[in-house]
């Protein structure tokens, strides 16, 4: 039997949301970061909520950490109010232009994994479908922000994985970086992506591929390590300047609740 010969008078089926690529991507990020911050300039009546108003007082005083937190979030909003003014929209700003920035990273990452562009789309959609991503754009608090670095990190290390790429690691250890200044629960990013290089190693192995030379390999994640110290060295000098206080009060969560012995023992009836 011969092969079907394809006929090139007949056209292939229409490709289901043949639409829905990169443009529409920026598109749609674009158009609901311009839609938010036109309500926070002209449209939101609310005043800054306490932990705005807490993190505002926060950037009038910088510093290179703060008690409780890192210096992030202070940095962001001294930033867009010495550029934009003291108003509650220009504290807010960097909140929506985050949330612009995780929705592009969750689109390249859905791009990534699935090989296909509209997944992209689909991706920053379904993202900014959920109530609670839509408040953080509209909320200035260490959220947001934080949500954005933890979407770059997770997207740049795909690409070092799966790529071997150079770049892409310097790109995580600068977004887990900046995401250490505003939260430090983006350590706990740490444990995942070690087990995903580890089955990323075994799988390599698995298909006997070449590895390239071990020192050139090993250059790249020292640059990293560099870099990502470099960017959390705000809060070490900070805390090892005053006897590290933010670790105390971060054990101080972990440690269990004690009971008052000297508050007085209710009535048996």
């Amino acid at each position: 039997m011969h092969p079907r010969q394809h006929d090139p008078s007949r056209s292939d089926p229409p490709r289901l949301f043949a639409w829905a690529g990169w443009p529409a991507t920026w598109a749609l990020v674009l158009t609901l970061l311009a839609l938010r911050l036109v309500y926070l300039v002209w449209l939101c009546p609310y005043t800054l909520v306490e932990d705005e108003a807490h993190y505002w007082e926060w950037s009038r005083r910088l510093d290179l950490s703060y008690y409780t937190k890192g210096p992030g979030v202070a940095w962001l909003i001294a930033l867009a109010t010495a550029t934009l003014g003291d108003h509650a929209w220009a504290v807010r700003a960097p909140a929506a232009i985050a949330s612009a920035v995780a929705s592009l990273a969750v689109a390249r990452l859905a791009h990534d994994l699935s090989d296909d562009r509209r997944a992209a789309f689909f991706g920053a959609l379904a993202f900014n479908l959920a109530p609670v991503h839509h408040a953080l754009a509209m909320l200035m608090t260490i959220d947001g922000p934080y949500l954005a670095c933890w979407a770059v990190a997770c997207m740049c290390a795909w690409r070092a994985l799966r790529n071997r790429s150079g770049p892409a690691l310097l790109g995580l250890a600068l977004a887990a970086g900046a995401g250490f200044l505003l939260k430090y629960t983006m350590l706990l990013l740490a444990p995942g992506l070690a087990l995903a290089a580890l089955l990323v190693r075994a799988r390599t192995r698995a298909d006997h591929q070449t590895p390239r030379r071990p020192a050139r390999r090993a250059l790249w994640p020292l640059a990293a390590t560099a870099l990502f110290l470099g960017a959390i060295s705000p809060v070490l000098i900070w805390n090892a300047q005053r006897g590290w206080p933010t670790l105390a009060h971060l054990l101080e969560h972990l440690s269990p609740p004690t009971a008052d012995t000297d508050a007085p023992t209710p009535p048996v009836s």
